[in-house]
C-alpha cells in the first residue's frame, strides 16, 4: 500500500526524546482529519507535545477534529492571554496534545 510505503520514516523514530510536532491550518475539511490524527499519532511518542494552530472557519470541522482527537490525545486549548500580543486574534485558535 502507498499509504504504507509513505511513513516507513517510522521505523527510524526513537521514542526517547522531548519532541514537539506543530501544524498550522491544518485543519481546514473533514476529509483529512482522521489521516491528520493518525499520523500524529505515528509520530509521537510518550514525551511528545503536540501545537495545532489555525483560523477559524467551519465550527463543524474543528469540532469534528477536537471530537476524533480526544479520543487518542488530551487536548487543551492554549489561551490567548499567554500568546505574544503581536500574534493575537479572535480568528485563531492553537491546541496543546499529548497522547493518552
Amino acid at each position: 500500500m502507498e499509504r504504507d510505503r509513505e511513513s516507513c520514516w517510522q521505523e527510524y523514530y526513537c521514542d526517547c526524546y522531548d519532541v514537539s510536532v506543530v501544524g498550522s491550518d491544518v485543519v481546514y475539511s473533514e476529509g483529512p482529519v482522521l489521516d491528520l490524527i493518525d499520523t500524529l499519532l505515528k509520530l509521537c511518542g510518550s514525551q511528545t507535545t503536540v501545537f495545532i494552530a489555525g483560523e477559524l472557519r467551519n465550527d463543524a470541522v474543528l469540532e469534528y477534529f477536537l471530537e476524533a482527537a480526544m479520543k487518542v490525545f488530551v487536548v487543551g486549548r492554549v489561551e490567548q492571554s499567554e500568546w505574544h500580543p503581536d500574534y493575537r486574534s479572535p480568528r485563531v485558535v492553537m491546541y496543546i496534545m499529548v497522547r493518552k
